[in-house]
């Protein structure tokens, strides 16, 4: 994630746009950018089942990311596929998401974003509420998003679960974690099978691409910007940034 914050920052190139995708190492619990610190999250536990809590660049509540592929988009704000505002953004993204998912026999609906009223109502884990356009399966949520605009830049990430997450881990995230474990579906579920990784990559990245009008091209990080990263994961790999709200 500290990769998506300096692409957000502007990067090498500014006026591009780059989508990722990534996997984690270790169980995982994201803060959203503005959340108070141990709201919704059990430290506590979180140490003892070796669970980590970071902060992400983007809003939203807690996530618990395991057995999952998160994407990542960045690029401007002002002029291209991402502008013309928030809702807007999470509705193309979340066309092509759906429609790379399809291609690969996934049974997906895209759901529109619940009314005012309704969504005032709703606390918890990020993974338990529906706010945006998210996808979902059998009234599960499958795929939901979070989004940060900052200089004129856009970055909007979105987690697909892959498997289910070990149930204790569900825990960490307080009461919220068992409501947020039945209210969501994994893509083993979905598919009957675990995909390749080529294949979701692929077929994620194509639909995306499509849905926005993009050409993409595979490319690395520069040596500016892997180092901007590297200095980014250090400064948030401190409790005290974790701890910072």
């Amino acid at each position: 994630m500290a990769v998506d914050e300096m692409l957000l920052d502007g990067g090498s190139s500014p006026a591009s746009f780059t989508l990722r995708f990534y996997t984690w190492r270790v169980p995982t619990v994201s803060l959203g950018y503005m959340q108070p610190w141990r709201q919704g999250v059990d430290a506590d536990l979180a140490r003892r089942l070796e669970v980590d809590l970071v902060r992400r660049p983007t809003g939203g509540r807690a996530v618990l990311h395991s057995d999952e592929l998160t994407y990542s988009l960045v690029g401007p704000a002002e002029h291209g596929p991402l502008a013309g505002g928030v809702v807007e953004t999470y509705r193309r993204l979340a066309e092509g998401l759906c429609q790379g998912l399809r291609h690969l026999g996934a049974d997906v609906d895209v759901v529109r974003p619940a009314g005012r009223e309704e969504r005032r109502g709703r606390t918890g884990a990020c993974v338990s509420s529906r706010s945006r356009y998210e996808l979902t399966y059998r009234d599960r949520k499958l795929m939901g998003s979070a989004q940060r605009r900052s200089g004129g830049r856009v970055l909007q990430h979105g987690t697909l679960p892959i498997g289910r997450p070990d149930p204790r881990f569900w825990r960490v995230l307080g009461a919220d974690g068992v409501v947020a474990a039945a209210a969501t579906a994994s893509l083993e579920e979905v598919l009957g099978r675990r995909p390749s990784p080529r294949a979701l990559f692929s077929s994620l990245a194509r639909s995306i691409s499509e849905a926005l009008s993009l050409r993409t091209r595979i490319g690395t990080l520069s040596t500016r910007e892997r180092r901007a990263a590297a200095w980014l994961a250090r400064c948030h790999a401190s409790p005290s940034w974790v701890r910072r709200i």
